[in-house]
């Protein structure tokens, strides 16, 4: 007899530890990016859209409601001309 013969095949099924392993690391990526959506600063822009401006920024008269204290809209110059900033 060779080693061979007394050796087990490997099962194709992934052992406890690594399903845990792999588990807890997904889990621990998907609570993570949760807790980091949820206490960033309000500072931080959660969205911000660009696009193409000609004139003014619009006035607080303009806007549908109220901005709140984390939403802002706001001229920027680049090398295509002026571009409205929008955050919130």
């Amino acid at each position: 007899m060779s080693a061979k013969d007394d050796a087990t095949l490997s099962s194709r099924h992934p052992d406890r530890w690594t399903l845990t392993l792999t588990l807890a690391a997904l889990m621990g990526a998907a609570i993570g990016a949760t807790v980091a959506g949820l206490a960033a600063p309000p500072s931080l822009a959660r969205y911000e859209a660009r696009l193409a401006w000609s004139g003014a920024a619009p006035t607080a008269a303009e806007w549908p409601r109220p901005a709140r204290a984390s939403e802002s809209a706001t001229l920027v110059t680049n090398d295509r001309g002026l571009v409205l900033a929008v955050r919130a």
